[in-house]
């Protein structure tokens, strides 16, 4: 009771919603399906295409300082991938087993790809292939907005 008002008695608890069990599955299955994706696309950052990366690097006599660097920052994004697989994996298996999930992380990795995204379409243009960042980071984003019965966490 706030201020002499029952809020109870005029809100519905989100534990009382009938689509309830379905909106659950919609975001589990959301946060297994970008959870997976993150991680194919750690091992594909790092074993795919970084040859090819290296090989263009050769072509255009790229110093092997540059190169170092270059190489060290392509590794550093594929563990960046396998990592926030874990979280994003950690919060599906959270919301399968219904319990309580961070939001801020699950909102900070869609914000981040989101950023990402933006930055990178801005400075580099559509034709690299940014969307797809764009798309990870609003469907994280969406399966964190989904209400589900218990509420998430804050952090």
């Amino acid at each position: 009771m706030i201020a002499g008002i029952n809020r109870e008695s005029y809100s519905t608890p989100i534990n009382n919603r009938k689509d309830e069990p379905q909106l659950r599955t919609i975001q589990s299955m959301l946060l297994t399906l970008i959870g997976t994706v993150l991680l194919a696309s750690g091992f594909a950052h790092a074993w795919a295409s970084w040859p090819a990366m290296s090989g263009e690097r050769a072509a255009k006599s790229v110093s092997e300082e540059i190169g170092g660097g270059l190489r060290m920052g392509w590794y550093f994004g594929s563990v960046a991938f396998f990592v926030l697989s874990a979280i994003v994996l950690q919060q599906a298996i959270r919301s399968w087993t219904k319990k309580s999930m961070c939001l801020f992380l699950v909102m900070s990795i869609g914000n981040g790809f989101l950023v990402f995204a933006g930055l990178g379409m801005a400075s580099r243009g559509r034709a690299v292939g940014y969307e797809a960042f764009g798309i990870i980071g609003a469907l994280t984003i969406a399966s964190a907005a989904i209400p589900v019965e218990k509420p998430m966490d804050q952090g």
